[in-house]
């Protein structure tokens, strides 16, 4: 009744709610199918043990029906989309955001752009899917920059940690990944190590039948390279929207700080480096105040030697304004040196922080498997 309940749950609710009861749902079937494969199945693998339930038609019939709704209905049944921002829904969903697990494993669920690719020479760029709602730049500039932006957050942490936090459910999934990943790959050597022991021994005291040594051959594998291929497609889906976040940082950070390094350097007054100049009488020359004076025995050429001394006295003042006031322009033209190589030197960081340094972030990605691979593996070992 319970079952039924929440299967019922799942069609009359919103998209939002029924998504627990589903979940629920899956839950307790493969709960109840693991108790019928622990109680029924497992016996058969073993030869001391036998199946609790009676060996009947109906047992059977359950573990049948168990494994379908259980297993192959979730994996097979597609995703409904669910809107990141449910007041501006995408138009478009991507094929990634409906497929089912089993169609996401397989990426089958990129095979029509991969046909119409092959039958034609160029792929126009509206061809392609459209982009996830979760990997749009405003969104993950929304959610991320609270945890990273020093002005946001309101304090200063380095990126690491910053990063860290808002990705850790990925980096909790890459760890379960490095651990299944290494755990299974003893699957093999263990399998061949008991199967050998089962020969040598001629099934003597032998608990476990040997096509369980045998199947571990090839589900140890099998598993692993699941782990690793997911472990992929997370740690690139996660370098991707790290490289957006910090391209987005860095030249939003580079607009505010631009008004500070470049328009107060361009707009300096340059009237207090300006010299007034002052009009300067040389010794042997008349004072302006005596060149007014009278004399009843000048002579002609006495006014004639007067004049000139005026007008020599008038060209020196003329010229030394222009030899103090040429100070100003130098300086202007040197502040404007300055100014420039400060905004070339700016660009020049700007575009190291875009291309170098992020790529130093970025390749840093797998420093799970130093920290966590290596050290699990010897400890097992």
């Amino acid at each position: 009744m319970y079952t039924s309940f929440l299967a019922l749950c799942t069609l009359i609710l919103s998209k939002r709610a029924k998504r627990p009861a589903k979940n629920h749902l899956n839950i307790l079937f493969s709960s109840a199918l693991f108790v019928y494969l622990y109680r029924d199945v497992w016996p058969l693998a073993t030869f001391t043990l036998h199946p609790v339930d009676p060996h009947h038609w109906t047992t059977w019939t359950s573990i049948a029906l168990l494994v379908l709704v259980a297993a192959i209905v979730p994996i097979f049944m597609p995703h409904e989309y669910i809107p990141i921002d449910p007041s501006n829904p995408s138009k478009d969903v991507n094929p990634e955001q409906t497929a089912s697990w089993f169609t996401f494993f397989c990426f089958t669920f990129l095979d029509p752009i991969v046909f119409e690719a092959s039958r034609t020479d160029h792929l126009p760029y509206e061809a392609l899917p459209p982009l996830a709602d979760y990997d749009a730049g405003d969104h993950l500039r929304k959610t991320s920059f609270p945890l990273i932006d020093p002005l946001v957050l309101g304090r200063r942490r380095h990126l690491f940690w910053g990063l860290m936090t808002y990705f850790y459910k990925e980096f909790i999934a890459l760890a379960f990944l490095i651990f299944l990943k290494v755990v299974v790959g003893f699957a093999g050597p263990l399998g061949i190590n008991r199967l050998l022991t089962y020969i040598e021994n001629g099934g003597r005291d032998a608990v476990v039948r040997p096509w369980v040594w045998i199947s571990w051959l090839f589900i140890g594998p099998l598993v692993g390279s699941a782990a690793m291929q997911w472990y992929i497609f997370i740690n690139t889906r996660t370098l991707v929207r790290i490289e957006a976040i910090l391209t987005q940082l860095v030249f939003e950070h580079s607009l505010r700080i631009r008004m500070k390094e470049e328009v107060p350097a361009s707009e300096k007054p340059t009237g207090g480096t300006t010299v007034v100049p002052t009009p300067e009488s040389e010794p042997g020359e008349p004072e302006p105040g005596n060149g007014h004076q009278t004399d009843g025995s000048t002579t002609a050429g006495g006014t004639s030697q007067g004049e000139s001394s005026s007008r020599r006295a008038a060209s020196k003042g003329k010229d030394k304004p222009k030899k103090e006031t040429s100070v100003a322009p130098s300086v202007a033209s040197s502040t404007a040196g300055t100014s420039t190589k400060k905004a070339e030197n700016l660009v020049g960081k700007i575009n190291n922080f875009v291309s170098t340094d992020l790529g130093n972030i970025t390749e840093a990605r797998d420093f799970l498997f130093m920290v966590w691979y290596t050290p699990l593996q010897i400890a097992i070992c």
